[in-house]
């Protein structure tokens, strides 16, 4: 399925403390209506926490943060967006930290992409059986 063939979702906020709390609803009621098990909305749970977190402890707070859920059926993307502070701009990047290695435990595919005052982080959880064909 091509990009353009995926259904998209997008949120858009301040970096509020109850943004993980929304993504999280929201990751959840699609997943349960693609069927995915118990185990991997759990997975997508942990992952969106640890992702938004990142995002609302970088982000400055005159900035937004975006949230991107694409849908093909068989798997969900999160993409989360956002701008990093000034102050946090070197050294408190997420790439050895241990909530990278949380999310590579729980997701299928990880992405993440700091680029000068921006974020980008994509996960990529597919149902139980899917990669195995896929692969």
């Amino acid at each position: 399925m091509t990009e353009n063939e995926r259904e998209m979702i997008r949120l858009k906020s301040p970096p509020l403390s109850l943004l993980p709390q929304i993504v999280r609803v929201a990751a959840f009621m699609i997943a349960s209506r693609l069927d995915f098990t118990l185990e991997e909305v759990e997975d997508l749970r942990i992952a969106v926490d640890e992702a938004c977190n990142h995002a609302l402890l970088h982000s400055p707070a005159a900035s937004d943060v975006e949230v991107k859920i694409y849908i093909d059926g068989q798997s969900m993307e999160i993409e989360i967006l956002s701008s990093i502070a000034e102050k946090y701009s070197e050294g408190r990047g997420i790439s050895n930290s241990l909530s990278r290695l949380i999310m590579e435990a729980v997701v299928d595919k990880l992405d993440i992409d700091h680029q000068g005052e921006h974020c980008r982080i994509s996960l990529v959880k597919s149902k139980r059986g899917v990669q195995a064909q896929e692969g």
